[in-house]
């Protein structure tokens, strides 16, 4: 569907009295990282009821996904090509102005009463907890995420209400390194070690487990 479709499916979504939001991403490096076209977007969203934003300002790429994605955009321009070519291998590419743009689109938010959405984790399970604890093969790694979570709810609670606790939860079957910093065997753990400390993960999301509470 069209954007102009989604946002009319927003729209009646919201007159209905159902709680409904978008997801802003990707939100592609040189081609659409304008300041203004976030202004708009976010007028846009209001307009149409939009409850939250969940943002991402920038865009992942992997495997043939990447050349797909690089033979279209040298296709539309050489110049923002090259650009790209400055990424290398990452998988995740932010927009080098992604600091503005959060600031921008905070900003529109609050005029409009828009809330943002925010992931606590998303693949960033420290080195250090992968190297030293086995990532979330390890109990210990609950406390560390509680410690972590209370440190960002103190600094945003004024900003942040509506948050997600892992990004893609199921991703630590496939990808036990990049999603948990499971580096047993270099990641190659038993299905059933992962679905243990994906259960770990489990236990964090209720609620209960937040030191403020979710309003």
């Amino acid at each position: 569907p069209s954007s102009s479709q989604r946002l009319e499916a927003l729209h009646t979504l919201s007159k209905a009295g159902i709680f409904a939001g978008i997801l802003l991403m990707p939100v592609l490096p040189f081609l659409e990282d304008r300041e203004e076209d976030i202004k708009i977007l976010v007028k846009l969203c209001a307009e149409k009821g939009a409850k939250f934003i969940y943002p991402y300002f920038g865009v992942t790429l992997r495997d043939r996904q990447r050349e797909y994605f690089l033979a279209k955009v040298r296709e539309y321009s050489q110049d923002i090509w090259k650009q790209y070519l400055d990424y290398e291998e990452d998988y995740s590419c932010l927009c080098p102005n992604h600091r503005t743009l959060w600031a921008v689109f905070e900003q529109e938010c609050r005029k409009y009463g828009i809330e943002p959405l925010v992931t606590l984790s998303h693949y960033e399970t420290p080195l250090y907890l992968a190297e030293h604890y086995d990532g979330w093969v390890n109990r210990d790694l609950i406390g560390f995420y509680k410690r972590y979570v209370t440190t960002v709810f103190n600094h945003y609670k004024d900003k942040v209400k509506y948050w997600l606790t892992f990004n893609e939860i199921n991703s630590i079957l496939e990808s036990p390194f990049m999603s948990g910093g499971i580096n047993t065997l270099g990641g190659n753990c038993s299905r059933k070690c992962r679905m243990e400390n994906g259960r770990y993960r489990c236990t964090l999301i209720s609620p209960t487990f937040s030191p403020f509470p979710f309003r």
